[in-house]
């Protein structure tokens, strides 16, 4: 289908260099009453690949899928496009393609160039054919990436994040977290997963002088076991405060705890969910071994300079101020789902 929309954008740069902020403040600055998605990738993929499960099985899914999202919102702002699996780059081609056939507008973030976009994957092929395409109806602006803007003006507050792992910092970790919420802590709570028949057991959580509700779990509770996008999604919608404790240094062959780490991060970031946390050994130092695998492929070095990245601004006071002013506005019925 011929493309029928305004042209969109594809803003591209390395980490901290501003086009997360970019986005928000052009979804702040929105007209009341437009409409308008917008969405981090992994909240993107999650709830497409659940509409397609929904769609009667023929050629025509994504048309359908299309003129549903069409009656909805006329821009998509879509946070950190990123393919890892052939079946994200069928999704991405074919719904795009439909939704600008139906006067949509996309403006998209990217660490990877249109022609980067799921280097060497399998079946690329099916793919490259959609980069003109995506390149036509989103301009690239390239916005530079030799500063990482988050790892500007750095603080080391005691009392946000700590290292080691050892008595003291444990309870530091503790007294910091109980201070917060006081006595009154909720231990094993099962949260509710919304559209999927189970529950995520919540350790202990409480809430603060201000209402907000305070969270914490250890590192093996969230990326040892089987965590998905869906339940750190639902993590970071009802808790605006999370205490994570016991983050190891990650091994050379990085794995799935590491993958679950990044997806955690991204969605606690981009929620402006406030973070405490405890772990092995600085922020900085958590990706050391996995940096020195001469293995490592673009995907995993883009997912550690990312959540170094993200990790070395929440943990600044600054943020801790922003997650006040942002995360209502990320919370928005608009900011949740496709």
């Amino acid at each position: 289908p011929k493309p029928n929309a305004p042209k969109g954008a594809y803003l591209y740069g390395g980490c901290g260099c501003g086009k997360t902020v970019l986005l928000d403040l052009f979804f702040r600055s929105l007209p009341e009453g437009f409409t308008a998605r917008r969405l981090h990738w992994h909240e993107f993929i999650r709830d497409a690949f659940r509409s397609m499960q929904g769609q009667p099985p023929g050629e025509n899914i994504f048309e359908a899928m299309a003129d549903m999202l069409s009656k909805q919102f006329r821009v998509l702002l879509l946070d950190e496009l990123l393919i890892t699996h052939i079946s994200e780059a069928i999704l991405v081609k074919n719904l795009f393609r439909q939704m600008w056939a139906r006067g949509m507008t996309i403006i998209t973030t990217s660490n990877y160039r249109p022609e980067e976009l799921y280097a060497k994957g399998f079946n690329r092929d099916q793919f490259v054919d959609f980069i003109p395409d995506l390149t036509g109806q989103c301009p690239v602006i390239d916005l530079g990436g030799e500063t990482d803007y988050r790892k500007v003006d750095l603080s080391e507050n005691s009392e946000i994040f700590w290292h080691p792992i050892n008595p003291d910092t444990t309870a530091s970790f503790n007294q910091t977290f109980e201070n917060m919420v006081g006595k009154d802590v909720t231990k094993d709570f099962q949260l509710p997963i919304p559209m999927e028949k189970r529950h995520i057991s919540v350790p202990a959580y409480g809430t603060d002088t201000r209402g907000a509700k305070v969270a914490r779990f250890t590192f093996n509770d969230l990326c040892v076991k089987n965590m998905g996008r869906a339940d750190y999604s639902v993590i970071a919608e009802n808790y605006h405060t999370l205490f994570i404790e016991g983050v190891p240094k990650f091994k050379p062959d990085l794995g799935a705890e590491f993958r679950r780490f990044i997806s955690l991060t991204d969605i606690l970031y981009g929620k402006k969910v406030a973070l405490h946390l405890q772990s092995e050994v600085h922020t900085e130092q958590l990706f050391a071994d996995g940096l020195m695998n001469a293995d490592i492929d673009m995907d995993e070095l883009w997912g550690f300079r990312r959540c170094s990245s993200m990790l070395s601004e929440m943990q600044n006071p600054k943020y801790h101020h922003m997650v006040w002013l942002m995360r209502n506005h990320m919370l928005q019925e608009s900011a949740l789902k496709l």
